[in-house]
């Protein structure tokens, strides 16, 4: 009834986790930037790394310390999830962009099993599964020649991302889109094809 009213007084707390405005909530970003802020001791020594004082791991600190990373945490990935959906929609914020993340070597296709069986019989077999691309290559790499393995399982796997990831701009990988994954680019036969049509 509080958060009807003409004035409702914003006040943070365990609840915020789900609220969906605690992105653009000024009493979510104020607390947790207040709580942020950490008084260090002098630095004695310029090659000692000052220590924060309210981060003394003392007992009587830690919830405290604990309350705090809690809403800060919250505060960060809102924030984080808020920048992921602008750039996935084609925004853009200097110095960051979406890549696909690092990505895992999977089977190609449901044949390997049969092809496995047959060229290294129960050994490529965590009965019943098959072993993964990096297990087929360790396991069978102490009974066969390794680059041999290696060889055999490269001709049958495909790399795979399981999804997109903020990075910064300068990260080697290509700046992609939920949208430029989910569609291939039409060909110049597609469009012909379509204007047949």
């Amino acid at each position: 009834k509080a958060t009807e009213g003409k004035n409702p007084v914003l006040k943070s707390g365990k609840w915020c986790r789900w609220c969906d405005a605690k992105v653009s909530c000024p009493e979510i970003g104020r607390e947790s930037f207040k709580e942020a802020r950490i008084d260090f001791d002098p630095i004695v020594d310029p090659r000692t790394p000052a220590v924060p004082k309210s981060f003394m791991l003392e007992e009587k600190n830690l919830p405290a310390i604990l309350d705090a990373f809690d809403k800060i945490e919250m505060y960060i990935q809102a924030v984080r999830d808020h920048a992921f959906t602008l750039l996935d929609k084609g925004g853009k914020i200097p110095g960051w962009k979406l890549a696909d993340k690092r990505s895992t070597r999977k089977w190609a296709s449901d044949k390997v099993k049969t092809e496995a069986k047959r060229t290294w019989g129960d050994l490529a077999f965590t009965p019943p599964e098959l072993l993964s691309p990096a297990q087929m290559e360790k396991v069978l790499g102490i009974e066969f020649d390794e680059k041999e393995i290696k060889k055999w399982v490269a001709k049958r796997v495909t790399n795979e991302s399981s999804g997109l990831t903020m990075v910064r701009d300068n990260d080697s990988r290509r700046a992609t889109s939920s949208i430029e994954r989910d569609f291939s680019p039409i060909t110049d036969e597609g469009k012909r094809k379509g204007k047949s049509r």
